[in-house]
């Protein structure tokens, strides 16, 4: 067991001499190891975060934001949590349907040339099918991206905590986050947050852009009486004449209208970061410019109401969700 810990950069072993000349054998975790085991994850997932991550980094400059998304979804997908992902008989076939579906909707050839036998694959296809919000196959695919879609967050932060401690890359941690928004919203990169309403369609989207509304704050800030102007333009714009469709787009507009001013009476969160001296550095020591000083961070959070529970409105239902941040330090 050490052997493999030590093997995937999860422990390192020394050997050291006691005062008696016996050589004794330490055992010592590393920020690795600590990430495995916050997020419960094998150490051979996280070991292969740091070697691929490395690569991807070398190669990230002559990628653009597209690209990038790609390579760390693939790497995602890659991980060891992800074994097990049934592929039954003949779903290969269903898995290239699949990817030639998702390759058109995105414009991504390279998902053709996966190895369609694959789990990782698999895993790969069924979370771009859940952020292109394309119909799956047969029932089992369901099932099978709930699974997917459990595993996918620890995966993903851990691998946020990788590349953040191990090569700093700011690109790499950025796009990892914009993979967590798609993946909460259901939406890839390209497509635009005002999708999340159901009833609005990409028709709906381009006339809204015309008129300047380009995502939902935008659309909760807007006025009342062009609201019902709104209203009108999205409903119209449905190719879908059935009176439910029309009603359906109203009212998820109507919605948003009532989400912002649900967000107005949220509490208002203030983080407050201060810095100081490690306990460990005197005040007496002097510090040349440039050189390096180790300093506590402290992050305080407060709230004018901690009973307030946040409610979100996300499939029609409402969802009760924590807050929660990135602090990003550069």
């Amino acid at each position: 067991v050490l052997t493999d810990l030590q093997k995937f950069g999860c422990v390192e072993l020394r050997t050291t001499s006691n005062s008696l000349g016996v050589s004794e054998r330490k055992v010592t975790g590393t920020y690795l190891g600590f990430i495995a085991s916050y997020y419960y994850l094998q150490c051979k997932t996280v070991g292969m975060f740091q070697s691929r991550l490395r690569a991807v980094c070398r190669e990230s400059e002559s990628m653009d934001r597209h690209q990038r998304c790609f390579e760390l979804l693939k790497l995602l997908s890659d991980a060891g949590e992800f074994d097990e992902l049934p592929v039954r008989h003949n779903e290969e076939m269903l898995n290239n349907e699949l990817a030639g579906d998702i390759a058109r909707t995105i414009e991504l050839d390279a998902l053709m040339s996966l190895d369609m036998s694959s789990p990782h694959s698999k895993a790969l296809l069924l979370v771009l099918a859940h952020c292109c919000r394309l119909p799956l196959p047969i029932s089992d695919y369901i099932n099978d991206t709930k699974s997917v879609l459990d595993q996918l967050p620890r995966v993903l932060n851990a691998c946020i905590d990788i590349a953040a401690e191990d090569e700093g890359r700011m690109d790499i941690v950025l796009t990892l986050m914009d993979i967590a928004k798609m993946v909460s919203q259901g939406l890839y990169l390209q497509n635009s947050e005002l999708e999340q309403l159901k009833g609005i369609n990409r028709e709906s989207i381009l006339l809204l852009k015309a008129r300047n509304i380009v995502c939902l704050s935008d659309l909760m800030n807007i006025i009342p009486q062009r609201m019902r102007e709104i209203e009108k333009l999205v409903a119209n714009s449905n190719t879908n004449n059935d009176s439910s469709v029309s009603n359906s787009s109203r009212n998820s507009i109507n919605s948003s209208s009532e989400f912002s001013i649900s967000v107005r009476e949220l509490p208002s969160y203030v983080l407050t970061i201060s810095t100081q001296k490690s306990s460990s550095v005197s005040d007496q020591m002097q510090f040349p410019r440039g050189s390096v000083c180790e300093v506590d961070i402290a992050i305080c959070k407060s709230n004018s109401n901690s009973n307030t529970t946040n409610q979100l409105r996300k499939g029609g239902q409402q969802i009760r969700k924590a807050p929660s941040w990135w602090l990003l330090l550069s």
